[in-house]
């Protein structure tokens, strides 16, 4: 089984010792009111990036519009 696989399985099993349910009604990307584009965390993690490599300042803000 490789990693992904492993932590996939291992998530699950949390999931249920501690009673919880994982669903599309509860893992909406949108669930905290902000609806966003389906490459908005591509941008963000980006511009994140560029941060980290010391190509542009490093800011409070991600310098990005959804």
């Amino acid at each position: 089984m490789d990693s992904e696989a492993v932590c996939r399985t291992q998530f699950l099993e949390a999931v249920t010792r501690l009673g919880l349910q994982v669903s599309a009604k509860n893992s909406d990307a949108a669930m905290d009111g902000f609806s966003l584009p389906n490459d908005f965390y591509l941008k963000w993690g980006n511009e994140t990036g560029k941060m980290l490599r010391s190509e542009i300042p490093l800011t409070a803000n991600i310098p990005i519009q959804p």
